[in-house]
């Protein structure tokens, strides 16, 4: 399991020389792509890098970083897990090279329904996401472990993404370990709910993925997206049929939790509703049709 390709919307968490305080590295180049550069202002020779830049709270005396495990996390259209897989890094200037954090669970589904999201929630009720430690940082093989008292599930948000015949692939990032009694996934398809049950012990390990068996999802599809109306959620449509080039990283004063095009239609999703639009949303070079902003909530 590793994040395949950068996203324009990416940041990095760099420690230099083992200091507690960090900064932002924004990404530079190489969007879509396996390799990036990214930007930013750090002193030292050594330099520890946590992905993504939001999850972290802030470095410990003995060296473990508080972070936050993402309880909601987004579906991504090409197969990676957005921003919601955490990785660590240590190098020095000319390159670092990530490793995973996390365990990944695998759900291939089928029907015809529009899936507005799916949770994940382990059987003996564990904290699986909050509150959290990376550790073993001086290791190959660093450690990420989530507090008790944190949220008992974990929910892709899909955004209506439609099944069909042939197997739609989500992907949630779980934290490794043992889950005891098992879990339950629960899909929503917008007019009602499906749950699917597994019963026993699994585990999983940091950097692997593991699959369900192919799903079949009941539920009835829905004709029009832009008809459900979600606050963070920004559609457009473009000329080119192809993904479009923000213009910065903050256009809608608000955080870009994911970016894609499928279906002929453009997906942005936010943190939370947008308050002002700040200049062009998309590169002027780049050819768009239609764009729907939600109304203001307030």
């Amino acid at each position: 399991v590793y994040k395949t390709t950068w996203d324009e919307t990416d940041s990095l968490c760099i420690f230099a020389d083992g200091a507690d305080d960090f900064c932002a590295f924004i990404l530079q180049s190489g969007v879509g792509q396996g390799t990036a550069t990214f930007k930013g202002k750090a002193c030292g020779e050594m330099f520890e890098a946590i992905y993504p830049f939001s999850i972290v709270e802030r470095k410990e005396e003995d060296g473990s970083v508080i972070c936050t495990f993402p309880e909601i996390q987004q579906y991504v259209s090409d197969g990676s897990l957005g921003n919601s897989f955490p990785m660590y890094a240590c190098g020095n200037k000319d390159g670092l090279n990530f490793r995973n954090l996390a365990a990944v669970l695998g759900i291939p589904a089928t029907g015809i329904a529009n899936i507005k999201s799916i949770t994940f929630t382990p059987n003996n009720g564990v904290s699986i996401a909050g509150k959290a430690v990376i550790s073993s940082l001086d290791d190959d093989a660093p450690s990420l472990s989530v507090c008790e008292g944190g949220s008992s599930s974990i929910t892709l948000e899909c955004i209506g993404n439609k099944l069909n015949e042939e197997p739609t692939y989500f992907y949630i990032c779980i934290p490794a370990g043992e889950y005891k009694e098992g879990f339950t996934l629960t899909f929503d398809t917008f007019d009602e709910t499906f749950v699917r049950e597994y019963h026993g012990d699994y585990s999983f390990e940091r950097s692997q993925i593991r699959f369900t068996e192919t799903i079949e999802v009941e539920g009835d599809p829905v004709d029009d997206l832009s008809l459900i109306k979600q606050p963070n959620l920004i559609l457009y449509r473009s000329s080119t049929k192809n993904k479009l080039q923000l213009n910065n990283a903050n256009p809608f004063n608000a955080t870009v939790v994911s970016h894609r095009y499928s279906n002929n239609q453009g997906i942005i999703v936010l943190d939370k509703a947008p308050t002002a639009i700040n200049g062009e949303i998309f590169i002027p070079s780049h050819a768009r049709a239609v764009t729907e902003i939600p109304a203001s909530t307030g």
